[in-house]
């Protein structure tokens, strides 16, 4: 599956301009970092500090303090509710995409395409390294908001239409295309293509539903009106 990726933190840019290369080692000095004294009395220094933004149509949890295990967006302090522009968790959908650093391991663990259901086994360690020990990594982790069953007058379900990537997408039985694939994508792909990711979304699609079915919290759709601040469309 093609996920868009963004390159920086304002909303308006083309989501698939983002490269993970952009995203930094360090939060920003300010508010993002948490200032901790030197012994004796010294100046403080800044120290790594993980933190919720908004990027485009998800939530992403930004890693800067390294960690082995993939992130449950329930293990947090802070609130994603309370960064503007944020929402509950309740509003969270099941998938999760985290981007790491574990560039020595493969492109398969730069990003990992899964699921998420408020369980214990949402939090799996990554990789190991050589020598069998967890791998350290920062970088980010995406959730995409529930979207609502009406939107700018359009009943979803009566029009055969869904979410995906929060662009609304027209979704009938006439086409073999899976139904967490844009339009754009689908037509730009060769037949060999297309039978591949016909193949990889069988599984995938029978993860999240699996997931929603799992769920240990509600499952709850967005308003219209944060829709339209998430540049849904």
């Amino acid at each position: 599956m093609c996920i868009p990726k963004f390159d920086e933190e304002d909303d308006e840019h083309d989501p698939e301009e983002y490269e993970m290369a952009d995203v930094p080692a360090e939060a920003p000095q300010d508010p993002n970092l948490v200032h901790k004294p030197e012994a004796g009395g010294g100046p403080s220094q800044p120290q790594p500090h993980d933190y919720w933004l908004k990027r485009g149509y998800f939530m992403a949890r930004i890693h800067n303090i390294p960690r082995t295990h993939k992130f449950s967006p329930l293990e947090c302090e802070d609130r994603h509710e309370d960064v503007e522009g944020g929402i509950p968790v309740e509003n969270f959908d099941v998938t999760r995409l985290t981007y790491t650093n574990l560039h020595e391991f493969g492109k398969h663990l730069t990003r990992i395409d899964d699921v998420w259901t408020g369980a214990e086994g949402d939090k799996q360690p990554v990789a190991k390294d050589i020598h069998g020990k967890f791998a350290t990594r920062i970088g980010e982790t995406w959730f995409e908001p529930i979207g609502p069953h009406n939107f700018k007058g359009i009943d979803l379900a009566a029009e055969h239409q869904v979410w995906i990537r929060g662009q609304m997408v027209t979704q009938d039985s006439v086409t073999a295309r899976p139904r967490d694939c844009l339009p754009i994508e689908w037509k730009s792909m060769s037949p060999l293509q297309r039978r591949e990711v016909i193949k990889l979304s069988i599984p995938r699609l029978k993860n999240v539903e699996d997931a929603k079915l799992a769920r240990t919290i509600p499952y709850t759709i967005i308003e219209e009106d944060t829709a339209i601040a998430f540049n849904f469309t």
